[in-house]
């Protein structure tokens, strides 16, 4: 089968990547950066509410500025539309739509079938 770049994935592969999705209730919104913090060495890492030395690291609000699909690691920026269970794990549009035409468990698992509007809440 074909995934959403059009590359051919095994369908085993496929369906593994399908179970590790399909236990958690998504939700369609819009992505939208998220707070991050500046390591020394220059690496940004994402504020998730971890302690961390103010003297040694900058705070970046809003510094966060993508993610990665959990199924094929596409990226979401501001105001890509994907769905997700907690704000944090995210599955872009792309693979949402081609995990319900090979999975029909998966819109099962959508809280809401409404796109998101332009402020990120379900319509």
């Amino acid at each position: 089968m074909k995934d959403v770049f059009g590359e051919e994935v095994l369908k085993e592969d496929w369906d593994f990547m399908i179970e590790s999705v399909k236990t958690q209730k998504w939700t369609a919104r819009l992505w939208t950066p998220r707070h991050a913090l500046l390591r020394p060495d220059g690496a940004i890492v994402e504020f998730i509410g971890q302690d961390y030395d103010a003297r040694k690291m900058a705070w970046l609000e809003h510094g966060w500025t993508e993610d990665r699909c959990e199924l094929r690691g596409c990226t979401l920026v501001s105001g890509d539309a994907g769905m997700t269970p907690d704000g944090r794990n995210w599955m872009c549009d792309r693979c949402y739509e081609l995990c319900k035409a090979t999975h029909s468990s998966c819109e099962n698992r959508v809280s809401s079938p409404t796109r998101p509007n332009s402020s990120g809440n379900p319509v």
